[in-house]
Formats: structure tokens, sequence, C-alpha cells
């Protein structure tokens, strides 16, 4: 058996001008390794969010009037935490400006945390919500589920719209957010508040099985935070696609 090897340079002569060129922009390092240059990237084990680094912290504060991404993962749990938090883009990039994690929580008393903060400081910006796509499911002991809860708090709000997405595939979630944090030319378009410790913190812990295949989560507070953050640009910025909304 030959195993050949080729890399869309080979083949640069039958794409659109600026297409690899465009693919840095959209890729992380990882997966421009992988689907341009034909490499074989073994990540049983390594850090899921190795693009996230001290460069992505830094000191924003909330802005009242920015256009916010309210994201969600869902986990009604004494031992894994309901996880929220809002990225505003400001300046052309985008900031997570604030977290609500905790435990013993759900959808309900989430909402009431995340509109209290929203009233006291006035915010006045366009709000959509985004996250686990299995929110909208009504669970059998619930009347309605988690989105339509989410909606009958938050509707009001300027420009409100849910825009979510079934994940096919958690490597592509991941890739989508670690090429926000740094993508194939260096270029960092999201930056995480150091306040948001819980955040930061699941961000630079989680990491993939040693299958490489999922995220390993036998630390129940593991993935929770990130995965919330994840479902943003895997919407918004999804990796090797057009953004169309499926909510």
């Amino acid at each position: 058996v030959e195993v050949i090897y080729g890399t869309s340079y080979d083949n640069e002569k039958n794409l659109p001008p600026g297409y690899i060129q465009g693919l840095k922009e959209r890729y992380d390092e990882n997966t421009f390794n992988r689907e341009v240059l034909g490499k074989l990237i073994h990540m049983g084990g390594t850090f899921a969010y190795y693009c996230f680094s001290p460069g992505n912290i830094v000191k924003q504060d909330f802005d009242k009037t920015a256009r916010t991404i309210m994201f969600w993962d869902f986990n009604a749990s004494a031992k894994k935490p309901m996880s929220t938090g809002l990225a505003q883009e400001i300046g052309g990039k985008w900031y997570v400006t604030q977290e609500f994690i905790f435990k013993n929580s759900n959808t309900d008393e989430q909402c009431k945390k995340v509109l209290e903060f929203l009233q006291v400081e006035q915010f006045t910006g366009v709000l959509e919500v985004t996250g686990d796509y299995s929110g909208h499911r009504r669970e059998s002991n619930a009347s309605r589920s988690d989105y339509a809860i989410i909606e009958h708090y938050f509707r009001n709000y300027s420009g409100f719209a849910i825009n979510t997405r079934p994940t096919l595939s958690v490597k592509d979630r991941v890739a989508s957010l670690n090429a926000q944090f740094r993508n194939m030319l260096g270029e960092r378009s999201l930056f995480i508040d150091s306040r948001c410790v819980k955040l930061i913190e699941d961000l630079q812990q989680t990491r993939w099985k040693e299958s490489g295949m999922a995220l390993e989560d036998t630390d129940p507070e593991r993935t929770h935070p990130s995965d919330a953050l994840s479902y943003f640009p895997h919407y918004y910025y999804r990796i090797g696609a057009e953004s169309m909304q499926t909510s």
C-alpha cells in the first residue's frame, strides 16, 4: 500500500483566487494543517482549546449599547454547572464580558439572574441568543423548552432572535472557537474578560479524550462553560460552511 499525500497548494491553479488565503483567515492551525496541507493531526489527550492563551485575556467592561450574543449550555444538576455568558461586539472584535455559571440551577433561575444584570446595567443593545440545539426539546417533565423559557424573559429586547445549529461534529465546533481565538494568520477575534474566571479555567483545562473523538468529561465541572461559548462561533463563524439559521 502506498499512501500519497497532497495539499491544496498542489491544486491551487484550479481554485478561486485567494481561496487558500481565505482559509487561513477562517481556520485555526490544526484545521489548516489537516484540511489544506493534508497532515495527520493526533489530538488524543491534548488541550482542546490550544489557541486560547493569555493574549485572549483582557479587561473589558460590559457595554450597555453593544450588540450582545447570549450563549447557553444547559445543565440542571448539582454537579454540572448551568453555563451562560454574554459575548459583545466592540470595535470590530468580540469580548465575553460576563459569565453566569452555577450548579444547582435551572433555565428559569438562570434567566432571572441574567435579566437582573441587564436591567441593572440598563442594557439597550441588540440581544441574540445561541447555545446547545437540544434546548429546543421539551422534556417530559417540563411544559416549555429551554429556549421557550429564554424567549419569555428576553423577547422584548431589540433584535431578539434565537440562532442555533445542530452539532454534527464536536471537532468542528471546537475548531470554530479555536479559529476565533487565533487563526492561521495569527489574528485574534475573540477575547475573554479576566473576571470570567470559571470560563477561563475551563478553556485552559478541557482536553480531548485519548481517542481524540470526544472531550474528556470525567470531571463533571469540565467542558460546560467552554461548550456554551463554542456554540457562538459554531453558528456565526462555522468552519467550512456559510452561516445559516436552523432554529
